[in-house]
């Protein structure tokens, strides 16, 4: 059976896409195991190498910060080593810009800056997910302790 050259490129890629289905590799590289190909640590892995593929963490948890000072933030999920444009796509907001702001609003880390005294939440969303902490603004040296 002999292909129009004008489909050529279509069947080379359908070709590439089934071989990569069958093969349940598509996106990922089944060879590294999941711990090695997940960025969130030790701590986020529940004491396993195999990593729940709803993982998605605001590593080091709330933000507790004076005004004017900041804080860096960085989100991890599934598997994310692999998948660096997903990594790239997170984002992150503050439910109350009034008072912590975050900045860049994407990328796998951010800055938590305290704008004014006051309570609100970090927002990362992640692959879909929305992920959340507090972030606490107070005066130098006299925040209150986590939990919040």
């Amino acid at each position: 059976m002999s292909v129009d050259r004008r489909c050529r490129p279509l069947v080379l890629l359908l070709s590439v896409f089934i071989a990569c289905a069958h093969a349940g590799s598509c996106g990922t590289s089944p060879s590294v195991p999941d711990h090695e190909a997940t960025s969130c640590g030790s701590a986020n892995l529940a004491g396993g190498l195999q990593v729940d593929p709803r993982l998605a963490v605001i590593n080091e948890g709330g933000v507790t910060v004076s005004v004017g000072g900041s804080e860096k933030r960085s989100a991890c999920f599934y598997r994310d080593l692999q998948r660096p444009s997903d990594r790239q796509a997170i984002t992150w907001s503050s439910l109350d810009p009034s008072v912590a702001s975050v900045s860049p609003s994407t990328g796998p880390e951010t800055t938590v800056a305290g704008v004014s005294f006051g309570k609100t939440k970090i927002r990362a969303l992640i692959t879909g997910m929305s992920v959340e902490v507090f972030a606490v603004v107070c005066e130098a040296g006299r925040c209150p302790p986590p939990p919040y």
